[in-house]
């Protein structure tokens, strides 16, 4: 997992060039002929289907992580979201959760594929809305798989908490009570829509997803009854917190320019693809 950090607003520009002529940034930048991997965003070449948590976690124990920026990893997709064009048709939906919410809580929520087509819901990480880069790319998926979607926006993010919570954000266990209201009153409004519910989540969505779950298994019900996917999240918020700490320090100082940091990690960059993420 790769524990990224948002710049602080104060931060001073980084320098995008240093003292390089185009061409001499070309040559350090951009990857040689035959040099890295062609990267799709669409298709997973080495997916792997697990029937048990157990065999999920022992093929992740086998798996090697390239030590790449965090900061560059945390643009890398949200550069790539930026460029997604969606269809036109979504539409809001307010619903009432008073345990909850004092005002009404607004999803996003888009069924092109009409009823009985499977259902996406969409749990974006923490200050995450419908609107972000990595949330357009779950959309994206889903309606190229077939998929309607609704998209629960993150209870730290300004969309929720304008709607005045009653707990405090950030307990994974009641925002995972919160969000199975929201999605059992959706189900009840459009039950031909619901009729197959997966789970994608991103971050600390991915946390709440797990949580959504587990509550579900406790009651004995089966609202989400279709697929889980939980992208980069936190296993240990303790320790999260711990690097967030140290990783401040480093933005806080400026954190190196682009320039240097794309030299640093260049060949990481061609190999993944990004070789004009500092563009």
């Amino acid at each position: 997992m790769l524990i990224t950090s948002h710049s602080p607003s104060t931060r001073r520009p980084a320098r995008q060039n240093p003292g390089l002529s185009k061409s001499e940034w070309d040559k350090l930048v951009k990857p040689r002929e035959g040099q890295g991997d062609v990267v799709s965003l669409d298709q997973a070449p080495d997916r792997d289907s697990f029937e048990t948590i157990d065999e999920a976690r022992a093929r992740v124990g086998q798996l090697d992580f390239h030590p790449i920026d965090p900061f560059v990893a945390s643009i890398a997709s949200s550069v790539a979201g930026g460029r997604v064009e969606l269809p036109k048709g979504e539409s809001m939906v307010e619903l009432q959760i008073p345990e909850y919410y004092r005002d009404g809580v607004e999803v996003q929520m888009f069924t092109p594929h009409g009823e009985n087509a499977p259902m996406m819901v969409i749990l974006p990480g923490i200050h995450g809305t419908g609107d972000g880069s990595l949330t357009k790319q779950l959309k994206k998926i889903a309606l190229e798989k077939g998929m309607n979607y609704v998209v629960i926006p993150n209870a730290l993010g300004q969309e929720m908490t304008e709607d005045q919570p009653l707990h405090h954000p950030g307990n994974p266990r009641v925002e995972a009570q919160a969000a199975q209201q929201i999605l059992e009153k959706l189900k009840a409004d459009h039950p031909n829509h619901f009729e197959t519910v997966s789970l994608a989540g991103y971050s600390y969505g991915g946390l709440l997803g797990a949580n959504l779950l587990r509550l579900q298994e406790e009651q004995g019900t089966n609202l989400i009854n279709g697929s889980f996917v939980a992208l980069s999240p936190p296993q240990n918020l303790a320790h999260s917190m711990q690097e967030l700490d140290g990783l401040r320090k480093v933005y806080e100082e400026d954190g190196g320019s682009i320039a240097l940091t794309g030299l640093k990690y260049r060949r990481h960059v061609a190999k993944y693809g990004y070789e004009r993420f500092m563009e």
